[in-house]
């Protein structure tokens, strides 16, 4: 065997030219296979990091649970991370237009939270103590109550109660009926304004204005927890919080492929599929007749190894070993100019992507490189070369 893998190498060698042709093939084959395959993977990537951006980097919250409950629960080994906003209350304000939306809301900023949630400013500064606080600006494009920077906001803050003692929460929309008890006054400076944010419900009745924590106020917290393994978050959040009102990043859980709804996935891996088909039928038509003149040309060769013992199966093993080793030089190469060609078409298309969504968003498409996107397309290389040698190895045998 050692013999034949000797004839091989000389061979190739004797041969300059068609083995280049052959490399070449190679190379264009995984390179495409390398485009297709990393770009699917950094458009997931870029997606996700879209949706972190406007919808927040977590996996599913509560809104309304009490210290004693969390305290429970966040220190499972199934929560990888868990940001609070305390629930300090709702006030009535004056010059508030939207009879639907009569609220201010004013949540305490636990720990991390303005990195974890899509908290994005429009003008002046986050909240540094518990007198400051962060407006959300459609509090005057959509409530029509204007302040500015600096201007002090007095607030009567209270619990929204129904009937006797059921309590309302900002998942809940505004009933005439209710009522806001225990309220305390407070008074703030305003520091900043931010974009609408993505956790406040549609419905909610009052605009999330933000400050920080003074370790007082009411035994009420929305909590976000990121979950692991992510695809045990529904079952995780239902178990831990089965008389709470529950909310689900659904786009995260989506494009993750941990919902029911996998729509996106399914085209990105359906597009991989048909496209490497695609590919596959094209490279195997080059690189079949690179091996099929090969063989013709070492017909002679093939029967005088044969008159000397070699077997069908040693000689069939030969022209496998040649593919092998074209593959060996061609697949890295193939892999180097596919990320080279995907990466400058990204650099000069990143802007497209980024107007495709509705509001600005900082996050850019960008490569990223991934293990399993490069295996596959060095996978499929390979396979592509094995099966444009079969007919050829059989011939030769």
């Amino acid at each position: 065997m050692r013999i034949l893998h000797q004839v091989t190498l000389e061979n190739l060698k004797k041969n300059k030219v068609r083995t280049l042709v052959t490399i070449i093939g190679i190379i264009l084959s995984v390179a495409l296979f390398t485009a297709v395959t990393s770009s699917v993977f950094s458009l997931q990537t870029y997606v996700l990091e879209v949706i972190k951006e406007q919808a927040g980097n977590y996996h599913g919250g509560v809104y309304h649970v009490s210290s004693k409950e969390l305290e429970q629960v966040v220190p499972h080994e199934k929560v990888d991370h868990a940001v609070l906003l305390q629930n300090l209350g709702y006030a009535k304000v004056e010059g508030i237009k939207n009879q639907g939306k009569p609220y201010i809301y004013v949540g305490a900023m636990g720990e991390g939270f303005e990195e974890t949630m899509p908290v994005h400013l429009t003008d002046g500064r986050f909240p540094e103590n518990s007198q400051e606080l962060l407006l959300p600006v459609h509090l005057g494009d959509n409530g029509g109550l204007r302040l500015q920077l600096g201007q002090e906001l007095s607030l009567s803050l209270g619990q929204r109660i129904i009937g006797e003692d059921t309590i309302l929460d900002q998942a809940a929309a505004f009933q005439e009926t209710e009522t806001l008890l225990g309220a305390k006054d407070r008074t703030y400076v305003v520091v900043g304004f931010y974009e609408r944010p993505a956790f406040e419900s549609y419905v909610a009745p009052g605009y999330t204005a933000l400050t920080l924590t003074d370790g007082t106020g009411p035994d009420s917290f929305q909590a976000y927890l990121r979950v692991d393994p992510i695809k045990d978050t529904y079952a995780f959040m239902e178990a831990s919080f089965p008389s709470r009102e529950i909310t689900y990043n659904h786009d995260l859980l989506r494009y993750t492929g941990n919902s029911n709804e996998n729509t996106l996935n399914a085209v990105l891996y359906s597009m991989v599929g048909i496209l490497s088909l695609i590919i596959m039928f094209g490279s195997v038509s080059l690189i079949y007749n690179a091996f099929s003149i090969s063989i013709s040309e070492r017909t002679k060769q093939y029967g005088l190894l044969k008159s000397i013992g070699a077997t069908r199966k040693q000689i069939r093993n030969s022209v496998f070993f040649e593919a092998v080793l074209l593959s060996a030089v061609g697949i890295p190469l193939g892999i180097l100019l596919g990320i080279t060609g995907i990466g400058l078409t990204f650099f000069f298309s990143k802007e497209l992507f980024m107007t495709l969504w509705q509001q600005g968003v900082q996050a850019e498409l960008t490569l990223v490189l991934g293990k399993g996107p490069l295996v596959t397309a060095a996978m499929l290389g390979l396979l592509t070369v094995l099966i444009s040698a079969y007919v050829p190895a059989k011939k030769a045998a």
